[in-house]
């Protein structure tokens, strides 16, 4: 288990071993992961992936529990060069605010790693968004989201609406 509670080194980015080291060590520390039958792997784009990216889902109650790997940002600009923003996620999703469960709201936050020519550190963002599962939340499918993302970088704050979808398998 002192394994598993190892600080994971700051220059995490995605394809890094460490970052699949934590989330197999996660998956076997908290019972609820493997207890439920109702965990499930999503892909997509917003809060619950962790930009572009995809999610473990776990369900407790009316409680979804979201893990997941994926850049929020990437790209290439004249004077920056090649950009990229990956990293981890977690998001908690409260599913009870509907008789129909296809509605949820869900907090996130992000740490991730920015590597560029003009900047390099660790960014941190938190959201709070809602989303809506076309097959219900327990079910598998689609689903989108909207909502403000929150990314301080560097002594900096910024502020960004979020249109996001995805698949839950």
């Amino acid at each position: 288990m002192t394994l598993c509670l190892k600080p994971i080194n700051r220059d995490i980015i995605l394809g890094n071993k460490n970052i699949f080291l934590f989330f197999l060590c996660a998956a076997y520390s908290v019972p609820s992961f493997s207890e439920s039958q109702d965990n499930k792997f999503g892909i997509g784009f917003g809060a619950i992936y962790n930009g572009v990216g995809i999610s473990y889902r776990t369900k407790y109650e009316k409680i979804y529990n979201y893990y997941s790997v994926g850049c929020p940002r990437a790209g290439y600009g004249q004077s920056s060069g090649f950009m990229t923003n990956c990293g981890i996620g977690y998001s908690l999703l409260v599913a009870d605010i509907s008789k129909e469960n296809n509605h949820g709201v869900v907090g996130s936050v992000g740490v991730n790693y920015v590597n560029s020519i003009a900047a390099s550190g660790v960014a941190y963002t938190v959201g709070i968004n809602y989303v809506y599962f076309f097959d219900g939340v327990d079910g598998s499918g689609w689903n989108i989201q909207t909502g403000p993302i929150y990314e301080y970088f560097k002594g900096r704050y910024d502020l960004a609406g979020i249109i996001g979808f995805g698949y839950q398998y």
